[in-house]
């Protein structure tokens, strides 16, 4: 089984990976999809709480999957990710660009990446041993 440099061998890093694809797709279609009516959005500001803890979902998932060299093109790849969301979304009829959301993306992102250094970056790791998944 192939690994990212400098990360120790994952047993199901496959799964890691279809799981962490599996939320890019589910991200996407959760933003391109027509808004519902609902009482948190009425909280303000809620949405972009909502993008940033999502993008920082995203970088600390894919982190656990590749050494530290790396998280800044992740990083990168993210924030391309979130910019071309925005973009796709302006084509819809219901939903436009925020410059705001994307800068929440980046928010998340820079969070993400700095609880990636800090350790949490090592979660597949740690679950992998926690539940004996080797």
């Amino acid at each position: 089984m192939t690994t990212a440099p400098g990360k120790p061998q994952l047993n199901w890093r496959h799964v890691w990976l279809s799981c962490g694809y599996l939320f890019v797709l589910t991200v996407l279609a959760f933003a391109l999809w027509p808004l519902l009516n609902s009482r948190t959005m009425m909280i303000p500001y809620f949405d972009k709480f909502l993008h940033a803890f999502t993008f920082m979902f995203l970088m600390l998932w894919f982190s656990g999957l590749m050494s530290r060299n790396f998280y800044f093109r992740l990083f990168l790849i993210l924030l391309i990710y979130g910019a071309l969301i925005e973009f796709l979304q302006n084509l819809t009829p219901h939903r436009q660009m925020e410059l705001n959301d994307f800068i929440a993306n980046a928010i998340g992102l820079i969070v993400g990446w700095l609880l990636a250094r800090t350790g949490m970056g090592n979660w597949c790791i740690w679950v992998e041993k926690r539940l004996n998944l080797s």
